[in-house]
């Protein structure tokens, strides 16, 4: 993934045929959003969030100014509220605008585990902008994960359980034991960890297999 970028929103102004109250609002809308940059860069992102909302207030249809928003949102790591403001960023303004939006979009939905939603929003990007590299890699990378979740998937057994954490740890504590030679207490963590959860056994009945044979040949151990 790549990191989000800031949109340096420039608002060009052209005194004939505007009313000279809206170049104001132009202007101060560029000048805030200016100002909201220099302190997203510096990394002072609540005060960025304060001038990115005054400028939205002025200029509430600006999707460039809901995309900075939504990097705010990211780089605190609230990537649901940056998903929302992406996804409103990402039905405005122009091609290069939306698909960065949607780029963007796609890494929030990638942090949050919700990768169908992620590989929708990189295709997005890329309808609006072909050859980003970027979203072409994360959109590949993406899909290679589903496809390999999907293939772990068909593969397990109906009814298989995921040993837990804990009888994984179990069976490391197991496999040092055995390593130190102590056949015996590794076989006895082996049996407790198998009557604690039955279903690991399944994933680690060859080793526990393994072990019972030492113990049979070397005895106890050391």
């Amino acid at each position: 993934m790549t990191n989000v970028s800031v949109f340096v929103l420039v608002l060009a102004v052209w005194l004939s045929g505007c009313q000279w109250n809206e170049v104001l609002v132009q202007r101060s809308v560029a000048r805030k959003v200016q100002e909201g940059n220099a302190l997203y860069l510096r990394g002072e992102l609540n005060e960025a969030l304060i001038r990115y909302r005054d400028a939205e207030t002025d200029a509430p249809e600006e999707g460039r100014i809901k995309f900075n928003i939504g990097n705010v949102f990211y780089r605190q790591s609230q990537f649901g509220e940056a998903e929302e403001t992406y996804l409103d960023a990402a039905r405005r303004g122009d091609a290069v605008s939306r698909a960065d939006a949607w780029y963007n979009l796609g890494n929030a939905c990638f942090k949050q585990g919700r990768f169908d939603k992620a590989v929708e929003s990189y295709q997005k990007a890329l309808e609006f902008n072909p050859s980003d590299r970027d979203a072409k890699f994360n959109l590949e990378l993406v899909q290679k994960m589903l496809n390999r979740a999907a293939s772990e998937a068909a593969s397990t057994p109906a009814g298989y359980r995921r040993p837990s954490n804990w009888a994984r740890d179990r069976m490391k504590e197991a496999e040092a034991l055995a390593q130190r030679g102590k056949y015996g207490e590794a076989q006895r963590v082996i049996s407790r960890t198998f009557q604690a959860e039955p279903s690991c056994a399944g994933e680690f009945g060859e080793f526990a297999e393994r072990v019972t044979a030492l113990k049979n040949i070397f005895g106890e151990g050391r």
